[in-house]
C-alpha cells in the first residue's frame, strides 16, 4: 500500500445466501464475513453438505442436533457430505479461516502535548466449543470455545 492510501475499511457482518454451496463465493467477496446463514435446499431434502473449511450449526425441527463424532457429540458439523430427513437444515456456516479486523488509525495527543498515531489490527478465529488454540499457532494470546 502506497503511503496515504488509505486501506480498505472492513465491517464485520453476517448474510443470508441462497445454499451451502454459495459459502466459498460469499466469504471471497466479503473479507468481513464471518457467518452465513444458508437457505433450504429444494433439490434433496434428505442430504446436505457443509463446504471445506466451514463449520456448520444444524436444526431439526427447530431444535440444534448435535454430530456424533469420534470425539463425542458436539454441535459443531464438519465439512462433508451428511444424511438427514427434510426437515434437518444448516442455520448457520462459520467460517475456519482466521479473520483480520484492521480498526481505522485515530490520532491522540498524549499529556504533554505529543500527536501520536494509534492502529490496531485483531485477527482471530471461532473454535468449536472446548477447543483453544494459539493464534497464529505460536504462543501467545488464545481463544477459548
Amino acid at each position: 500500500m502506497a503511503r496515504g492510501e488509505r486501506a480498505k475499511e472492513i465491517t464485520l457482518s453476517t448474510r443470508q445466501i441462497t445454499n451451502t454451496g454459495d459459502a466459498t463465493r460469499a466469504f471471497g467477496e466479503d473479507p468481513g464475513l464471518i457467518i452465513a446463514r444458508p437457505g433450504r435446499p429444494v433439490t434433496n431434502p434428505f442430504f446436505f453438505t457443509v463446504p471445506e473449511g466451514f463449520h456448520a450449526l444444524v436444526s431439526s425441527w427447530g431444535r440444534i442436533v448435535d454430530y456424533e463424532g469420534e470425539s463425542g457429540p458436539t454441535d459443531c458439523w464438519p465439512p462433508g457430505f451428511h444424511w438427514g430427513h427434510p426437515m434437518t437444515k444448516v442455520l448457520y456456516l462459520v467460517t475456519q479461516q482466521a479473520i483480520v479486523f484492521d480498526a481505522p488509525c485515530r490520532g491522540v495527543l498524549t499529556r504533554d502535548n505529543v500527536s501520536i498515531s494509534i492502529d490496531v489490527a485483531v485477527v482471530f478465529r471461532v473454535l468449536e466449543k472446548g477447543e483453544s488454540r494459539a493464534v497464529g499457532g505460536g504462543p501467545g494470546p488464545w481463544i477459548s470455545g
